[in-house]
């Protein structure tokens, strides 16, 4: 059987079981409202990942992988893909890693990948005093909130979280960021999951925050409105749309 290598990988990664959410999910709580919402509802994405960012999903799962090895390897006390659902909010996920750091303390660790030129560009932000990291990152953030936040229900001590960045290119952890779940951004994450949690018992659209770069890369962009960016990849100039839907 003659089989082409890209062919096979696009077919294969394309074939996987898409996920499911059945409730709110810390992943997207950080990103669109109305996404997010359609995303709970079972809506099917009018502009979903291509096979390329599908791949890439696949990479951080290796890393996973090298990360738990490196764990055991270590000696340390964790926990792997460890499940939360929190019924009374509606809201669950898996976080990568359970750390514990001390006698009844405990971090919770994940792993993004990122392309060498957002390495390049934080850096170059953060050497002229302007990088904002929450703004930056929140999507990340606020996902590492959820999990800490879910966590503690579930009783565990959770006292931080660690977040790497890791480079797809040569493989280096390029930045580590620390969340802490300070008041103000607790209240933050509840605001959201109330609101969300509101639009979903009432059956109202939420509002988009979809802007610049993120319009391009939203799930339910309008595929007729698709342009090439600097770099090429061909994305959304305009999303969130409710006539695309058809249910809203």
């Amino acid at each position: 059987m003659e089989l082409d290598i890209k062919t096979l990988l696009n077919d294969w990664v394309t074939s996987l079981p898409k996920k499911e959410y059945n409730r709110l999910s810390p992943s997207s709580l950080g990103g669109c409202p109305r996404a997010h919402y359609w995303k709970v509802k079972g809506v099917a994405e009018t502009t979903p990942p291509n096979p390329g960012a599908l791949l890439n999903f696949q990479v951080g799962f290796l890393w996973e992988k090298i990360w738990e090895d490196a764990l055991k390897w270590k000696g340390a006390e964790f926990k792997s893909q460890v499940a939360f659902e929190d019924e009374e909010y509606n809201i669950g996920g898996t976080c990568d890693f359970l750390v514990k750091t001390g006698k009844d303390e405990w971090e919770i660790w994940d792993s993004k990948t990122q392309g060498s030129k957002w390495f390049w560009y934080i850096q170059s932000q953060i050497a002229a005093g302007k990088y904002d990291e929450l703004k930056e990152e929140y999507g990340y953030i606020m996902q590492q909130a959820a999990y800490m936040w879910l966590a503690r229900r579930n009783g565990f001590n959770v006292v931080r979280a660690r977040l790497a960045y890791i480079s797809k290119d040569d493989g280096i952890v390029g930045k580590i960021t620390t969340v802490e779940l300070t008041s103000e951004l607790e209240a933050d994450l509840l605001g959201r999951i109330e609101y969300l949690n509101k639009c979903l018992k009432n059956g109202t659209l939420p509002t988009c925050s979809c802007e610049g770069w993120k319009v391009g890369y939203c799930g339910f962009g309008n595929p007729s409105s698709r342009i090439r960016n600097r770099t090429k990849k061909l994305v959304n100039s305009e999303c969130c749309d409710p006539k695309l839907i058809g249910k809203e």
